[in-house]
């Protein structure tokens, strides 16, 4: 019995560290691509363009492996889910309180 819950516990927390890989080389790698996309001036103009490797990205990608996941690995699919909520949820206070 404790066993099993050890190995459920390890799922979900690898599922949450796949997750925050993503979210972390999303924003290194993608915002890196913009800035040398999009001159400086413009990508100012352009503030939404921001939430691209922040938000917009990561989430795609948790959506598409959770679902990929779901079957064979669901506690690890859960950790997933689990990551994006809590960026979803991180996401919705920054904006509502930073306006």
């Amino acid at each position: 019995m404790l066993k099993d819950v050890a190995k459920k516990a390890m799922r979900l927390a690898s599922g949450v560290a796949i997750s925050a890989a993503v979210l972390a080389g999303s924003i290194v790698g993608v915002a890196r691509l913009l800035s040398a996309v999009f001159p400086a001036r413009r990508f100012e103009q352009m503030h939404w363009l921001g939430w691209l490797p922040v938000l917009v990205i990561p989430e795609g990608i948790f959506a598409i492996a959770a679902t990929a996941l779901w079957r064979k690995r669901r506690d690890m699919a859960r950790g997933i889910v689990l990551g994006a909520v809590a960026l979803g949820v991180h996401a919705f206070v920054y904006v509502t309180t930073h306006k």
